[in-house]
Parts: C-alpha cells; structure tokens; sequence
C-alpha cells in the first residue's frame, strides 16, 4: 500500500506532555492496524512504507478482529492490546483509541 493510500489522521492526533504520548481516535471506517501505521509514521515522520511491517509484531487481523467495535460484546468490556512497533509503545483499546509512546533509549 503506497502512503498516499493511508488514511490523514495527523490532524486527528494530540500530545499528551504528562505521558509523553501521542494519542488519536479511529472510526469504524479505520481499520485499528491501519491507525497504528498512520499514527506511528505521523509522529516519527517516516514514510508508513518505510516502516518495519506491522505483522512483525502483531497479527494485523487479528488485531483488526478484536478491536472490532460493531461486534456485539458486553457494555462494560474494554479490550485493550499493547505491543511494540517502530520504537513506540503502542496500545489500541476498544474504544477507538492508539497511543504511541516513544520508547527512550537507555
């Protein structure tokens, strides 16, 4: 998929400073793999086709299957799913958010 294929959400992502994450919504339109490579490559301003491939580290479909927010599941459930992709902490919950955290070199 060439980048200009991926979805915009570099207007959709705040900064939070007290966590030192960035943080964006997705619509059932987006795919959750697909809002991790846009939101990682966003923020480390690398070419989503420069990135490591997602599958590297996480079963895209799986991951899309799970974070599926029109699946019928109890009212108080809440999926969230962390892993390691392109030097961020990443994690997507249920509920339509990724967070990317620069993870820092020691």
């Amino acid at each position: 998929m060439a980048s200009e294929d991926l979805p915009d959400v570099t207007e959709s992502f705040e900064y939070d400073t007290d966590s030192q994450a960035f943080r964006a919504t997705f619509d059932t339109e987006m795919r959750p793999s697909m809002a991790v490579v846009t939101l990682v490559a966003a923020v480390s301003e690398t070419p989503a086709t420069d990135l490591e491939p997602l599958h590297s580290q996480i079963d895209p479909d799986a991951l899309d299957a799970l974070m599926d927010r029109e699946s019928p599941r109890p009212e108080d459930s809440e999926c969230t799913v962390r892993f390691e992709f392109h030097d961020h902490d990443v994690s997507v919950t249920g509920t339509g958010t990724v967070t990317a955290t620069p993870i820092e070199d020691t």
